[in-house]
C-alpha cells in the first residue's frame, strides 16, 4: 500500500491524455461542509459518504498536522509528491514555519478522487508515475497519468478558522544547524479549527450529520499533473474570471 511519501517530485510537463477531458461540467452537484478542531497530537476522522473518509493525521512533537480523503485520494491528485506539500501538509516539515502554513484564514483548494473502489488502480497508477524505470513498459510516466485522468474526482477546500501556534524564529536563507532546536526554529502548531468543503455528484450519498447544498458543478476537465500545481476550480462550482 502506497504513503504519502513526503519527497520532491516533477514529472515534467506530461499532460493527461482524452479520458479526462471526454465530456464538460454538470450543472447540478452537492456542496458537503463540516467543521472540527484538532489540539495536542490528536487525529482526526470524518466519514463523508461512499465508503470514503476525511481523515488528519498528528505529527510528532505538535508538528501540526496532514490530511486526506481514504487511502490517498487528495495525495493522488495534487503534486508534488515528493519533499512535502503545502496543500495538505498542515505543519513545520521540510523547514516551514507554523506562522506561515497554519494562519488564521488560510484556505487551501484541493482535488481528491470520488471512489474508494479503485484503489489498485490508484495504486499501479502512482507506481508508474513515482517509479517509471521499475513498470517495464514504454512511457510509464504518461500511462500513470492517463489512468490518473480517468478517474472521477472533485475539488475540495480547508479553511483554517482559527488556529493557535507558536512562532517559529529561524530566518529565511539561513543554513539549518543540526544543532538547531526544530520547535524553537520551525514553530508549532497547537490547535488548528477548521472547515472543510467537498464538491461531489448529485448522486453521491452523504454520510449523516453533514450540510448540504446545491451547488453547480466544477469543471474537472483542467485537472493535469504537472512540474507545477494546476489550482482547482472553486468549490462552490462558481467560475472565476
Amino acid at each position: 500500500m502506497i504513503k504519502a511519501w513526503h519527497l520532491l517530485f516533477a514529472v515534467g510537463s506530461l499532460v493527461p491524455g482524452d479520458p479526462a477531458y471526454a465530456a464538460g461540467p454538470v450543472q447540478s452537484c452537492k456542496l458537503l461542509s463540516f467543521s472540527g478542531e484538532v489540539a495536542g497530537e490528536q487525529d482526526y476522522v470524518r466519514e463523508i459518504g461512499g465508503g470514503l473518509s476525511f481523515v488528519m493525521n498528528a505529527i510528532a512533537d505538535h508538528g501540526g498536522w496532514d490530511f486526506d480523503i481514504g487511502e490517498h485520494n487528495v495525495y493522488a491528485l495534487n503534486p508534488p509528491y515528493r519533499f512535502g506539500n503545502w496543500l495538505y501538509q498542515i505543519s513545520t516539515g521540510y523547514a516551514r514555519l507554523a506562522q506561515d502554513v497554519a494562519e488564521k484564514g488560510t484556505k487551501n483548494r484541493f482535488w481528491f478522487l470520488l471512489r474508494s473502489d479503485q484503489q489498485q488502480e490508484v495504486d499501479a497508477a502512482l507506481e508508474m508515475i513515482l517509479w517509471p524505470g521499475a513498470a517495464g513498459i514504454q512511457d510509464a510516466q504518461t500511462v500513470g497519468l492517463n489512468k490518473l485522468a480517468a478517474l472521477e474526482k472533485s475539488v475540495g477546500e480547508f479553511h483554517i478558522v482559527d488556529s493557535e501556534l507558536v512562532s517559529g524564529t529561524h530566518r529565511a536563507g539561513e543554513p539549518i544547524r543540526d544543532d538547531e532546536d526544530d520547535a524553537k526554529a520551525f514553530g508549532q502548531i497547537l490547535r488548528l479549527k477548521f472547515t472543510v468543503r467537498l464538491n461531489v455528484p448529485a448522486g453521491f450519498k452523504p454520510a449523516p450529520g453533514l450540510a448540504v447544498q446545491r451547488v453547480p458543478c466544477p469543471d474537472t476537465r483542467w485537472w493535469s499533473v504537472t512540474d507545477s500545481f494546476v489550482e482547482p476550480p472553486a468549490v462552490d462550482g462558481r467560475v472565476e474570471k
